[in-house]
Formats: structure tokens, C-alpha cells, sequence
């Protein structure tokens, strides 16, 4: 018959069958696949939110980029998108595909102006793991995804480059002022009433 650690079911004095993962192990290798997530969930926020306040419309915004992607140097682009917000999408655990849901309002390019479009877009990124941290790797579209208000900077300074042609000026001009009527106003104050009415 069987002695004590060995029975008959071959699970030896672990209790464990040959070739299986302890639970401890099993514990820290979920904590760091989900801790593993959250990086790339995390640094998917950040250069979204860098992406939406406007850093890729200038040449030295692309350097802010540097600690959350591997991409070398700001990818070209013809158009802008113009978004008023944006979410990551919850990673499955081990995905280097991430999701990242905007409300597009328009887009603008130097051919068109800008172009009223509401619409959601679902972009994909590739976020991959790299010195124990995540990068973005890839994005599925190169074109910037910008706040209305950033969208605004941008072409207030366009508009003051002397080498902005007059047809230029005209399509930015009309730009800032469809884009500034998505901008939230403050709301107006109540006015003061006098004591006892």
C-alpha cells in the first residue's frame, strides 16, 4: 500500500500534482501581469492626454512623448482631429493591443479648413513592455487628437507666421471660430439681489 507523501494519487507531500505551479508563485505572477495592465493603461492615459492638450503640434512637444512611447520621432500627419474627450479602454490582461475610445467634433487640414464631423473613433495602440515598464509602440492612426482648445493655439500661432498664405489665413480664421463655440463658457452669475427682497 501507499505510504504517507506518496499516495495513490500521485500528489506527493504537497498535495500538489508533478509539475504544478505553487499558489504563492501563481499569486505574484498574476499581481505583475495586472500590475503589468496598469502600466500600460497608465501610459496609454499619458500620452493620450499629451496628445490631447496639443504637445505633437509643435517640434519640440514630441520630446514630452519620450518617457511613454518607442516611436523616434513624431509621426507626419496632414490632418488634426479635434476630440472634446477620450478614454482607455480596460486592458485584458496580457494585451499589447490597447483601445482608446474620442469623440471626434471635426478634423482640420490646410487643403479643406476644418470639417464639422462628430463621430466616435476607436483607435488602436500597441503597447509592449520594455525595462520592466510599457511604451507605446504603435498607433493604428498617425493623425493628432487635440482639444478644441489646443486645436485653437495652434492656429492662433499659424495665423501670426508671416509664410501663412492668405488662403491659410482665411480656412484658420473660420477654424477658431466654429472650434471656439465647443470651448464650455463660464456660466453667468446670478446678480446680486438687495437684502430682504
Amino acid at each position: 500500500m501507499g505510504q504517507p507523501g506518496m499516495g495513490q494519487t500521485g500528489m506527493g507531500q504537497t498535495g500538489m500534482r508533478p509539475g504544478a505551479v505553487p499558489d504563492a508563485l501563481t499569486q505574484t505572477d498574476t499581481k505583475s501581469v495586472v500590475d503589468l495592465a496598469t502600466k500600460k493603461r497608465r501610459v496609454l492615459s499619458n500620452y493620450c492626454r499629451l496628445d490631447f492638450d496639443g504637445a505633437r503640434l509643435s517640434p519640440e512637444g514630441w520630446n514630452r512623448f519620450e518617457p511613454y512611447t518607442s516611436i523616434s520621432a513624431n509621426p507626419d500627419y496632414r490632418r488634426l482631429v479635434v476630440v472634446t474627450r477620450f478614454s482607455v479602454e480596460p486592458p485584458e490582461e496580457s494585451a499589447e493591443l490597447l483601445y482608446v475610445n474620442y469623440q471626434d467634433e471635426g478634423y482640420y487640414d490646410d487643403r479643406g479648413g476644418y470639417v464639422a464631423s462628430s463621430a466616435k473613433e476607436r483607435v488602436e495602440f500597441q503597447v509592449e513592455e520594455k525595462d520592466n515598464d510599457a511604451v507605446v509602440a504603435r498607433v493604428s492612426t498617425e493623425m493628432p487628437h487635440v482639444s478644441p482648445r489646443a486645436a485653437i493655439t495652434w492656429m492662433t500661432q499659424r495665423l501670426s507666421d508671416p509664410k501663412t498664405s492668405e488662403a491659410n489665413r482665411t480656412r484658420l480664421k473660420e477654424a477658431i471660430e466654429q472650434l471656439s463655440k465647443l470651448i464650455p463658457q463660464p456660466s453667468p452669475q446670478p446678480s446680486p439681489t438687495a437684502p430682504g427682497k
